[in-house]
């Protein structure tokens, strides 16, 4: 199996884990969901949000695509969470702030001379305001 492919399963499990040990219940969708990775709910299972996962192992950068780019610009209430495996952080942020920042560093890079495509990356820097590990934007 690909590096990538365990570090993304690794991110995932961390996530599912962080949450479940706040007292939430957290649980992997099946690969096949196309905007999401988990779900989570409060104990009583009146609230839910869906989470999209991104993992980075060296600690630097997420790499997002240009379908998470159209995807955070629809207006969804999916929540991002920015995993960086090398620190055990994650980084909950809304998905309107994910778009802006990606299509942001996407359009300069372009405007750069930098050639277009559908990779798009957010670095660690750029969310520096995030509090690491702060489940409270999840709402539950």
């Amino acid at each position: 199996m690909a590096k990538g492919i365990l570090s993304g399963i690794a991110g995932e499990a961390l996530v599912v884990s962080q949450i479940s040990k706040s007292g939430h219940i957290a649980t992997f969708t099946s690969k096949n969901t196309p905007n999401f990775d988990v779900l989570a709910t409060n104990l009583t299972g009146t609230k839910f949000v869906a989470i999209q996962v991104k993992t980075s192992s060296d600690g630097k950068k997420f790499v997002l695509s240009q379908k998470d780019e159209q995807w955070a610009c629809s207006g969804s209430d999916v929540l991002y969470a920015l995993v960086d495996l090398k620190n055990e952080e994650i980084f909950y942020v809304l998905a309107s702030e994910v778009s802006l920042i990606i299509s942001t560093h996407h359009k300069s890079r372009v405007a750069n001379g930098v050639k277009d495509n559908p990779m798009r990356e957010i670095y660690k820097a750029k969310i520096s305001h995030v509090k690491p590990n702060d489940i409270s934007i999840l709402g539950l």
